[in-house]
This record gives structure tokens, C-alpha cells and sequence, in this order.
């Protein structure tokens, strides 16, 4: 009977506080509408255990807060989306931006996110919608050209929304199928940060790979590492977390992250976020494309950092980890400089959006 009761106690404890926190979301919109201000709303962020696209929601929140707008910011679970979607848009003006997080999500490869999408973009019709950098794929088949149409109905329908692709093949794909949809080509907001000049003391070689449906390489990694670095530590790393992942902890998993790919000498990896990880902590890094080819299209940002490099087969991978063994412990250090003026658009079309 007791710990039934501990269960009963338990579950209210959490119906609880998820009804808290909606409230306290809710709030935020209704005092940003009695100061006359517009609420700049990052809807249907992620609970799942990705930190690249937690990178990426920090990340778009700190360009918003550096820019002034951080007082407007209301932030929207997936989860908290899911279950009260009908409450939140009874609290939602008109003029509110709605921002969907960047990343990996449109096409066919994660074809719930992209659901999603469309229906935040019908469910917002009045609102201006900004979708942060992104890639999106589709397959090419007999489902993959019916989702592709659409995508391209429900986008084109929708008088105000604003596409940043962070490559060329979906800024093509944007610009030319969905031609009622104002697009940009821009990197991805993660290169935005600088990390670079809290490098530790480097020791051993870090893999970082994909085991989902993006996956394609099938080159012997370990093998080509054993042959060219012999007795170096080989440890595995994922930027994927199995445990609770949240608002309150995120930064800190995102920041231990970091500190493990700074501590390394060299991270091979075919992760796009494992390669921009990589480049914002100023860490050699040997990077391999994936399925939707994030990796490559995601290297032409960054291809003149001389730390990174891009391989496409064993070959490569073999010349690359040559190369790096030159550098000899040398230190490099990243600065956003030069992508500045990309972020500077972004912000342009929040603010026209939200003034």
C-alpha cells in the first residue's frame, strides 16, 4: 500500500510541475503582450537526447539575446507543444514571431519532424514564421516526391515564412520549388559560437559516429587510425545523451561536451555537429559525409579552418590522418568573423518580424 502510494504522490508531483511550467509559459507571453511587445516564440524545442540540436536552441537563443531581444523570448517544448497546442495558440497574436529551431529535420529522414513543421506552419498562418538554418532531404521515390509535394503545398501557402538553409542542395530545393517562401543560405548557427581559446591539454584520438538511419560510411576507421597512430588512446564519444536532457541542464551538458572534444587531439567523426564541435574548439578533426550529406555540404563553411578535413573514402581518411600528425600538438583557435554577416541576416529578418 505504501509504495502505491509513493507512486500516486510521484506521478501527481510531475502532472504538477508540467502544469506549472506551461503556466509559467503562458504568463511570459501575456506580460510581453501588456508591455506592448511581441513575443518571439521558439516553439517545439527539443526533449530528446541530441546535443547538436541543443547546441543549436542554445545557440539561436544567445543570437537573439546578443541582438537585444532576449526579454521577448518564450520558449515551447516539443513535449509541452504536443500536449497543449490548442492552449498555447489561444495566448499567440497575431504579430508573435514563431521560430522553429534549425537542424536536420525537413525531408523525408525524420519524417515526424516534418510533420510537425507543417503543421506548425498551418496551425500559425496569421504569424510570421522564421525556421532557422536548416537541411532538409527527401528521398527520392514514389513517397519520398509525394511528401516532397507536400511540403511544398503547405510552405507556399503560408504568406510570411522565412527558410535559412545552411546548404546548397536545400537552399536550391527552397528557393526553386518553394517559390512563395522568402529563403537564405547561411551556415549553421552553431558557428556562431567562439569556444576556441578554452583549449585543454590534449591527449588521444576521440570517434564520434553515427549508428541511425544517416549512417552510410563503411570505411574501417579504427583500423586506418591503428595504422597511423600507434599506441594512442582511442576513446568513443557520441552527441548523444541517454539521460534526461532540459531547459536547466542543457548548457552544461552541451559546455561537458565541448570540454571532452577540446581535451582530444583528434576527433574523427561523421557527425555534422561532431565536425562543428570540432571547429568551434579549435580540435583537429577528420570528418565523413552521412546519408544526407550534412557533412559535406556543412564542410564548405568552415573548409578554410586548415584543422579540418573533409574525406571522402578510406583514401582520403588515410592522407588526412597524415596530415594531422604534422601539426604536431599545434594549437588553432576559431573565431566567427567571418560568418558574421550571415548571422547579422538572420537577425535582420527577426527583427523586421518582430518590430
Amino acid at each position: 500500500m505504501f509504495t502505491f502510494y509513493r507512486r500516486v504522490i510521484s506521478l501527481l508531483n510531475r502532472k504538477i510541475k508540467v502544469l506549472i511550467e506551461i503556466k509559467n509559459v503562458l504568463q511570459s507571453i501575456h506580460r510581453l503582450h501588456k508591455k506592448n511587445k511581441n513575443a518571439i516564440i521558439f516553439i517545439a524545442t527539443p526533449i530528446y537526447g541530441n546535443l547538436g540540436d541543443y547546441a543549436i536552441v542554445l545557440s539561436q537563443i544567445k543570437l537573439v539575446s546578443d541582438n537585444g531581444f532576449g526579454e521577448c523570448i518564450v520558449e515551447v517544448s516539443s513535449k509541452q507543444y504536443a500536449t497543449f497546442k490548442k492552449i498555447i495558440k489561444m495566448f499567440v497574436k497575431p504579430n508573435d514571431v514563431i521560430i522553429i529551431d534549425g537542424g536536420g529535420n525537413m525531408g523525408t529522414l525524420w519524417i515526424n519532424e516534418e510533420y510537425k513543421m507543417r503543421e506548425i506552419v498551418k496551425t500559425y498562418s496569421n504569424n510570421p514564421i522564421i525556421i532557422f538554418p536548416q537541411t532538409a532531404y527527401f528521398d527520392n521515390s514514389e513517397e519520398g516526391n509525394r511528401e516532397l509535394s507536400e511540403s511544398i503545398n503547405v510552405y507556399n501557402s503560408h504568406d510570411n515564412l522565412t527558410i535559412f538553409c545552411r546548404d546548397t542542395n536545400t537552399y536550391k530545393l527552397i528557393s526553386t520549388k518553394m517559390s512563395m517562401v522568402k529563403s537564405f543560405y547561411v551556415p549553421d548557427i552553431v558557428l556562431y559560437n567562439n569556444y576556441s581559446g578554452n583549449t585543454l591539454n590534449r591527449d588521444g584520438i576521440l570517434v564520434c559516429l553515427r549508428d541511425d538511419l544517416e549512417r552510410i560510411n563503411d570505411i574501417n576507421i579504427y583500423e586506418c587510425i591503428e595504422n597511423e597512430f600507434v599506441n594512442k588512446k582511442i576513446s568513443n564519444s557520441s552527441t548523444m545523451f541517454s539521460g534526461e536532457i532540459n531547459r536547466y541542464n542543457r548548457e552544461e551538458l552541451v559546455m561537458s561536451k565541448l570540454t571532452e572534444f577540446s581535451s582530444a587531439e583528434l576527433v574523427i567523426t561523421d557527425r555534422l555537429h561532431g565536425m562543428l564541435f570540432s571547429a568551434i574548439t579549435g580540435t583537429p578533426c577528420i570528418a565523413v559525409d552521412n546519408k544526407s550529406h550534412k557533412v559535406k555540404q556543412g564542410y564548405e563553411w568552415i573548409q578554410d579552418l586548415p584543422y579540418i578535413i573533409f574525406c571522402e573514402n578510406e583514401s582520403d581518411v588515410e592522407k588526412g590522418l597524415n596530415i594531422i600528425k604534422k601539426f604536431n600538438g599545434k594549437n588553432f583557435y576559431y573565431t566567427s568573423d567571418k560568418l558574421i554577416s550571415y548571422y547579422k541576416l538572420i537577425m535582420e529578418e527577426v527583427k523586421r518580424a518582430a518590430l
